[in-house]
């Protein structure tokens, strides 16, 4: 599945997917679930461990979409040229804590991080507002 193909529309309804979702953490206003439906697999052609959407007042705000990698720096690299060939070449980062590397583009409508986490051994894509 491509990125533009995912269900999940920033701005939408918590109600959309509600008998889909499972409460994950609840921090005031927002609260972040787990979609459970298990119908989408995969995404740039990698396989998905989880997706975890992010509600303010019951609107989506947020998605994060976990990739299942064996080797998740080698998934991050490839993931990186694919966004990087769809929406242009942007620099790596990292954060002060040097915990996640991260590559962030920056569109019209919406914003698209790709994160490799270190501790956690981890690649994962979120998509915001």
């Amino acid at each position: 599945m491509d990125l533009e193909e995912i269900p999940f529309k920033i701005g939408m309804q918590y109600e959309n997917w509600e008998f889909d979702l499972e409460p994950v953490k609840f921090d005031g206003n927002n609260v972040t679930y787990k979609y459970i439906k298990g119908d989408i697999k995969t995404i740039l052609s990698k396989p998905i461990k989880c997706i975890y959407l992010y509600f303010n007042f019951d609107i989506l705000y947020r998605v994060e979409i976990v990739v299942n990698a064996s080797n998740p720096l080698q998934i991050f690299t490839v993931l990186y040229g694919m966004l990087e060939a769809t929406y242009g070449e942007q620099h790596i980062a990292t954060e002060e804590s040097l915990d996640n590397i991260y590559v962030i583009w920056e569109l019209q409508q919406k914003k698209i991080k790709l994160i490799y986490n270190f501790d956690l051994n981890r690649v994962y894509l979120e998509v915001e507002v």
